[in-house]
């Protein structure tokens, strides 16, 4: 089975780089127009299931990726499939420190969250905020529960999942290999960014890290 990953659309937040954590923050115009843009890309892939995060700007990039916009031409392509969210697959949470601005974390290395970008391996969250750990974890459940049953079901299917940047990281983080130290990659998890990963029976296997789609 293969599962298509997919960080959402951009957001007002992304663009002046503010930590989202679990905070709702919706597509803006560009999201959208990236949205359709791989929706028109993907269009000949057909999906037997779909899930993403309880949040909008999630919620919203699935439905346009399934072809359930209502404002394009793709409109009815996958509505048979219904969308399924999960918790499990929100965006890191950070806590008492959502809405601060990534350029502020990192010039300042007292910053709670400096470690978070510069050396994740030495993480501490602030109040209320996860560990990477954790988020590794619950997403990792979400997939023993919800996907790999599936693929037991169903080994030749295709399966669509928008989630979050950080999120993501920390479940293909572990996928592959990698320590935390190298939390990031070497790849810019860019919106609409694609993780491709095939499911033979428990085994995950990570074949396509953050490859850009637009």
């Amino acid at each position: 089975m293969k599962v298509y990953l997919f960080r959402h659309g951009q957001t007002d937040w992304n663009i002046p780089h503010r930590m989202q954590g679990n905070t709702d923050i919706p597509l803006n115009a560009l999201g959208l127009k990236q949205a359709r843009t791989v929706a028109e890309k993907i269009k000949d892939l057909r999906f037997d299931a779909a899930f993403a995060s309880p949040l909008s700007r999630a919620v919203v990039t699935a439905k346009i990726l399934l072809g359930q916009d209502p404002d394009s031409d793709a409109l009815a392509r996958h509505q048979d499939i219904k969308l399924q969210t999960d918790d499990r697959l929100m965006e890191v949470g950070f806590g008492v420190e959502e809405g601060d601005y990534f350029g502020d974390v990192v010039a300042d290395a007292a910053h709670p969250m400096y470690n978070f970008i510069k050396a994740p391996d030495q993480y501490l969250p602030p109040e209320g905020a996860e560990t990477l750990e954790e988020v590794w974890l619950r997403m990792r459940a979400f997939f023993d529960e919800r996907v790999i049953p599936l693929a037991k079901e169903l080994p030749q299917a295709h399966v669509l999942i928008v989630s979050h940047g950080a999120a993501i990281r920390a479940l293909t983080c572990n996928l592959a290999g990698r320590p935390y130290v190298q939390f990031w990659g070497n790849t810019h998890m860019d919106n609409l960014a694609l993780n491709l990963i095939e499911v033979r029976d428990r085994e995950m296997v990570l074949l396509e890290e953050a490859k850009p789609m637009l």
